[in-house]
């Protein structure tokens, strides 16, 4: 789904529609207006980006106490066997 465009109606998009409405008539307000949009983005860039690491972190750990189970599985099966003898000729 990466690579896609998202478009969304936010807050930041509102004051941004709002500080080019304003930009005639009141420019001081208008730039108000136009660094809160930008910094509204800025934090939910940061909070989305936050969150895709997160969840790169738990997949990793997830399949990691996966493969370790696994092992411990295998591990244990074959001691239940008892393919941990010494095989040899004495």
């Amino acid at each position: 789904m990466e690579g896609q465009l998202k478009i969304s109606l936010g807050m930041s998009e509102v004051l941004l529609a709002g500080s080019v409405y304003l930009y005639q008539e009141a420019f001081a307000f208008s730039m108000v207006l136009f660094s809160l949009a930008l910094i509204g983005k800025v934090l939910d860039y940061s909070m989305e980006f936050s969150e895709k690491k997160q969840r790169a972190e738990a997949g990793k750990e997830l399949s990691k106490d996966f493969m370790d189970s696994l092992m411990n599985v295998v591990t244990l099966s074959g001691m239940a066997n008892g393919s941990n003898a010494k095989k040899g000729y004495h």
